[in-house]
C-alpha cells in the first residue's frame, strides 16, 4: 500500500523571497528499498515551500523520507544560489497525510535531546560552562571546529557522517597537537585520543564501522544515501566521545 503525503517549509532568509517560476517533478527513489520510485511536485513561492509526494510505500520511515525530501530541494535552491551567489538554508517543518494525520518537526534531535534531558539543571548549566570555556584560547580552534562540524551534521541529514567524523578528527588533531605527533602516522594520533579519553574498543570499533561508508566515502565526493538507524549510531558514537573529550579537558 502507498500514501500520498504534503510537506511545508521555507527557505532561509526568509527575507530573500526566493521563489520558483513554475513547480518541479521529480522522480525519487525509496532510500529504504532502493528500487520504489515516488514523485515529487515542488513549488516555492515567496520563500515558502510545498511539496506534495505520491506512491510512498506505507511502511516507509517518517524521518528518513523528511531527510530524503529535503535533499532534493536543498539541491534545487543550492542550483540558483551558486548561479547567484547568494547562501541559502533550507527547513522542512511540517508533514502531512492524505487521511489528515500530521506532524510538525522540532528542532531536536531525539537520540541527542534524551542525553540533555537526563541532566539535572545544575549539571545543564555546568556542562554548557565547560563547553564554552573549550571553545577559548589558543588550542580552542579544535574544539570550536569540533561544535561547528557537531552543528552541521545535524543540520545535514545525507552528510552526518562525515560532519561527525570531521569533528572527531578536530578532537584527533588536538591531542596530535598537545602530545607532539604531528609528524606521526593517523593511526597513531586516533590511538592517543582513544588512549586518553578512555574510549572502549567497542566503541572505537563502532565509529569504524561507519566511517568509510558514511564519512570517508562522502570526503571523496561519492553519495551515500543513510538510514535515520545510522544517523542515530553516528551521533551516539559522536556525542559519546564528544562528552568524554568535554569531562577530559574540564577536569584538567
Amino acid at each position: 500500500m502507498t500514501t500520498t503525503y504534503f510537506l511545508s517549509g521555507m527557505v532561509l532568509p526568509e527575507r530573500t523571497l526566493f521563489s520558483l517560476n513554475s513547480p518541479i517533478s521529480i522522480n525519487l527513489l525509496s532510500s529504504d528499498t532502493g528500487d520504489h520510485s515516488m514523485l515529487l511536485y515542488i513549488s516555492i513561492d515567496l520563500s515558502q515551500i510545498t511539496i506534495k509526494i505520491e506512491n510512498v510505500p506505507d511502511e516507509h520511515d517518517i524521518n528518513t523520507l523528511r531527510n530524503s525530501v529535503r535533499s532534493v530541494v536543498f539541491n534545487i535552491v543550492n542550483s540558483y544560489g551558486y548561479i547567484k551567489g547568494s547562501a541559502f538554508e533550507i527547513e522542512i517543518t511540517k508533514i502531512l497525510k492524505d487521511s489528515g494525520e500530521h506532524m510538525i518537526f522540532g528542532v531536536e534531535i531525539p537520540v541527542i535531546e534524551q542525553r540533555y534531558l537526563l541532566l539535572s539543571q545544575e549539571d545543564k548549566g555546568v556542562k554548557f560552562n565547560n563547553l564554552l570555556n573549550l571553545t577559548y584560547g589558543p588550542d580552542g580552534k579544535y574544539f570550536r571546529r569540533c561544535l561547528s562540524d557537531c552543528m552541521m551534521s545535524m543540520r545535514h541529514p545525507e552528510d552526518t557522517g562525515f560532519y561527525c567524523y570531521r569533528a572527531l578528527e578536530s578532537l584527533k588533531q588536538y591531542f596530535s597537537y598537545r602530545f607532539k605527533l604531528e609528524e606521526k602516522r593517523d593511526v597513531v594520533q586516533w590511538r592517543k585520543m582513544v588512549e586518553e579519553l578512555g574510549i572502549t574498543e567497542s566503541h572505537y570499533l563502532s565509529i569504524e564501522s561507519w566511517r568509510k561508508p558514511y564519512a570517508y566515502a562522502a570526503r571523496h565526493g561519492v553519495p551515500e544515501a543513510i538510514s535515520e538507524e545510522w544517523r542515530i549510531k553516528i551521533f551516539n558514537d559522536t556525542w559519546e566521545a564528544v562528552d568524554k573529550y568535554v569531562s577530559y579537558r574540564s577536569s584538567e
